[in-house]
């Protein structure tokens, strides 16, 4: 096998060239499109602030694809950069700008490092001492992904000898001159390598993208899970004949048996790579500017190099080998059921990849980059009632930042766990809606005992001639929430304690109809939850009041008619503090990208406007010893109908 040149992985680029399209930008969205990029690109995600280095022949400058791109360039081989054909066409399908001439490429906001490694030109040989040099060069630089679309070929006296283990289901050939060590440089200094698989249409695929699956003496993986092998497909999501494929080419052969621990196939990706829209180097002389269709494992690998620059931008604090894992992890599946030797983990899905993952948790002061996100989950994360319109125009929650399993930030609104719902409301007892009344009569004064599961309250009603006074005063306690609003996960509003006291009187207009008012005043305290957004940082002062007739004897001589207006226990006076993570700001500590949350606080006065409740009910008497009544209830968020039992001792 050839191991003093390494030669680029380019397939038909140079023998099948076709002529510049004018919307070559437009012809290649439909590669972008195959593979989630335009979907990302949608969600703001460009690329933007990631670098990504290519190695190669050689590169053009003066593209207009390129020019404005370069944040360094340099050649290990000739006294300055040359233009390159194959490099140029690289360089322009991982990042080409999006100005519409030439093509775009996958991240066509990312930056490049280029680093020549050959004579430039036409000419494909690459020297092996000028790659070791690059990518010490390049991770220094700080490249987010280095792109190497060039491998080893093997040549017939290699191939020939290479036989199948069906034990191992690995290949085994003549041993390989292997310098794996000159790639650990740069993935110990955190950049991501993307190795082209190699143009032979092998079942196993060149180096030195099979170094990516290497292991140490103790069975890790010598470059620390940041490195990915791709494998080119067409248009129809089939392997291109020319690509090589997913099997396992064997490093470490023992007894003329493969010791190898980790297969090929599970680093292993494909990705568009026949007919790519590519920059023509000017010096071509195809025209100023322009773009060309191309096609080979080197192309597809240049697109999932500008795919890891997008995860780049949108998540600086993800470590290489997370970033890469979740690569292979969101890879659409192709051909056999799961990860298989021709496909690998299938075709990559940059919208799959950059979108959340697991359950989500609102963000609670957690530092990005860190460990194991820390906060309540979203999906049980909700407020209910009344009060939920209080926080509908809250702007900092339509910002708030949710982690997914991969401690990755988003963006959620947070409003849009807010519900208004329709009124409980008992128009007797405004405070202690679902209580169970029992009423006790005496010649001159009457008491009624109001129970619930959380709380009680006593009613005294005495006659005056036509006028009936009844004073009720009671207390409940609530879990998460108050008055009925309640509240979960980040929107947990604690647990409260309520007292109250009412003023009822009644007026006798005839013998059948009556006039019915009260009104109540309440107090709340809060015990706030330490992992709730939302404090509440005063006593909630309440009040409430109800205006209505009531007609008796209507179809028989213990019935009753009522209806009226009234309002439920709304705020008059209560402040609550909410308190949120908006955003990150990042800086490097100890080579580590860290994001440091940004915490917004905002002010929410809880009083709140009377939200008239309209009451329409109808009591009847069951027996001696109680009343069975049914009240329908409703406003602007909607309506109810409740049913309530009276005892009489």
């Amino acid at each position: 096998m050839k191991r003093t040149i390494l030669a680029t992985a380019i397939a038909l680029a140079f023998t099948s060239v076709q002529a510049q399209t004018t919307n070559a930008e437009t012809a290649e969205t439909r590669f972008l499109s195959q593979t989630g990029v335009t979907q990302a690109w949608a969600r703001g995600i460009t690329g933007r602030g990631s670098t990504i280095g290519i190695i190669d022949n050689g590169f053009d400058l003066t593209h207009s694809d390129l020019r404005n791109k370069v944040l360094a360039a340099r050649s290990f081989t000739t006294n300055s950069i040359t233009w390159g054909s194959h490099g140029t066409a690289m360089a322009s399908i991982a990042a080409g700008a999006k100005n519409s001439v030439g093509t775009v490429g996958v991240a066509p906001d990312a930056q490049l490092l280029l680093a020549q490694v050959g004579v430039g030109g036409t000419n494909l040989e690459l020297r092996p001492t000028a790659v070791k040099l690059a990518l010490d060069w390049l991770s220094q630089q700080r490249a987010t992904v280095i792109n190497m679309s060039f491998g080893a070929a093997y040549d017939t006296a290699f191939t020939s000898r290479v036989r199948y283990d069906s034990l191992t289901r690995s290949y085994i050939g003549p041993a390989l001159q292997n310098n794996i060590a000159d790639f650990k440089v740069a993935t110990d200094r955190g950049s991501i390598l993307v190795t082209a698989a190699g143009n032979q249409g092998l079942p196993y695929s060149q180096a030195p993208a099979i170094y990516s699956v290497q292991t140490d003496t103790s069975g890790r993986l010598t470059l620390s899970g940041r490195s990915i092998i791709v494998g080119a497909v067409d248009a129809s999501n089939r392997i291109a004949s020319y690509s090589n494929r997913a099997g396992h080419l064997c490093q470490t052969v023992v007894a003329n048996s493969c010791r190898d621990t980790v297969p090929t196939m599970y680093y292993y990706v494909v990705a568009p790579g026949s007919g790519l829209q590519a920059a023509t180097a000017n010096q071509l002389g195809r025209g100023v500017n322009t773009a060309y269709a191309i096609s080979g494992t080197s192309g597809a690998a240049a697109y999932v190099s500008g795919g890891i620059a997008l995860m780049r931008q949108a998540w600086p604090t993800l470590a290489p080998e997370r970033i890469v894992n979740i690569v292979l992890n969101t890879a659409r599946d192709l051909g056999t059921p799961g990860v298989d030797t021709t496909y690998g983990r299938g075709l990559v899905d940059f919208d799959a990849a950059t979108r959340p993952a697991g359950s989500l948790l609102v963000a609670n002061q957690f530092k990005l980059g860190t460990g194991t996100a820390t906060g309540a989950s979203l999906s049980s994360t909700a407020m209910t009632g009344g009060i939920a319109s209080k926080f509908t125009s809250t702007s900092i929650l339509t910002s708030t930042q949710v982690i997914d399993e991969h401690g990755r930030n988003y963006t959620a609104d947070l409003t849009r766990a807010l519900f208004v719902r329709a009124p409980v409301y008992n128009s007797a007892s405004p405070y202690l809606t679902s209580a169970v009344p029992v009423r006790y009569n005496s010649s001159d004064l009457d008491f009624t005992v109001f129970s619930a599961a959380n709380g009680s309250a006593l009613e005294l009603t005495r006659q005056f001639g036509p006028v009936r006074i009844g004073y009720q005063f009671g207390s409940q306690q609530e879990s998460n929430g108050f008055l009925g609003n309640y509240g979960w996960g980040a929107f947990n509003l604690g647990n409260s304690s309520t007292t109250w006291s009412q003023l009822a009187v009644e007026l006798a207009l005839t013998q059948q109809w009556s006039a019915v008012a009260n009104y109540g005043l309440g107090s709340t305290i809060v015990a706030n939850s330490a992992q709730s957004m939302i404090q509440i940082v005063d006593p909630i002062a309440t009040d409430t009041a109800y205006l209505g007739m009531t007609k008796m004897a209507v179809f028989g001589e213990t019935d009753q008619f009522k209806f009226g207006i009234g309002y439920e226990p709304r705020v008059r006076h209560g402040q609550a503090r909410v308190t949120t993570v908006t955003g990150y700001t990042y800086s490097e500590q100890d080579g580590q990208v860290v994001g440091d949350p940004i915490m917004e606080t905002a002010q929410v006065n809880l009083a709140h406007a009377r939200q008239y409740v309209a009451v329409v009910g109808y009591n009847t008497r069951v027996n001696k010893h109680g009343y069975m009544s049914t009240a329908l209830t409703g406003n602007q968020y909607g309506h109810r109908l409740g049913v309530t039992f009276t005892w009489i001792q």
